[in-house]
């Protein structure tokens, strides 16, 4: 886990400011130091977080790594996060197994860097994946398998699913837990960059 932390300060050091220079070119410097780092802090990180599988560990290593993780909260260890510097998950929060939290999209012809905000009591369940300039508004969203947050999606309180993301009602009647979807999807907000 020492080689992943050295990795990413040696040749990125903080997300923030290769965030700050903007769309980066396939072609740059700047994209060779990141994929190089991804690829090193994903490989070897999984390993030694899988044979441990230790709640705690996980999360004080992604802490390490830069990222604001609250209280009590509970990530499985091969979860994939990228640019761990971007990310911010609030108290009480638990991200399953396989979940994807990607700090960066490829967009306009280059790599685009951004932010991803989990707000406290959130549950991000197995395999699903947050986009960065979505966004989890309120407390206590739970956003379920195979479920995509792409850009510009705006999730509030409840249970998502789906893709794109509909609000589905969740009630447990005799200890059964029954689902139905609502025809309320996921409002793609306008850029604000444009």
């Amino acid at each position: 886990l020492s080689i992943c932390l050295l990795t990413k300060w040696i040749l990125i050091g903080d997300f923030h400011k290769l965030k700050s220079r903007g769309l980066i070119a396939c072609d740059s410097l700047h994209m060779l130091k990141w994929s190089v780092c991804n690829l090193i802090v994903q490989g070897v990180s999984e390993f030694p977080l899988m044979l441990l599988d230790e709640f705690w560990l996980t999360a004080t290593f992604w802490k390490l790594m830069g990222a604001k993780i609250g209280k009590n909260t509970l990530i499985d260890p091969n979860v994939l996060i990228f640019e761990a510097d971007l990310l911010e998950i609030g108290d009480d929060c638990r991200i399953e197994e396989e979940t994807t939290l990607l700090c960066h999209k490829f967009n306009e012809g280059g790599l685009k860097l951004g932010n991803i905000a989990i707000p406290s009591t959130s549950s991000l369940h197995a395999r699903s994946v947050i986009f960065p300039e979505s966004k989890i508004l309120d407390l206590g969203t739970t956003v379920h398998a195979l479920t995509p947050v792409n850009p510009g999606e705006t999730l509030t309180a409840g249970h998502w699913r789906g893709s794109p993301p509909e609000r589905i009602e969740v009630s447990h009647n005799a200890g059964v837990l029954t689902m139905s979807t609502s025809t309320r999807r996921a409002p793609i907000l306008p850029d604000d960059n444009v």
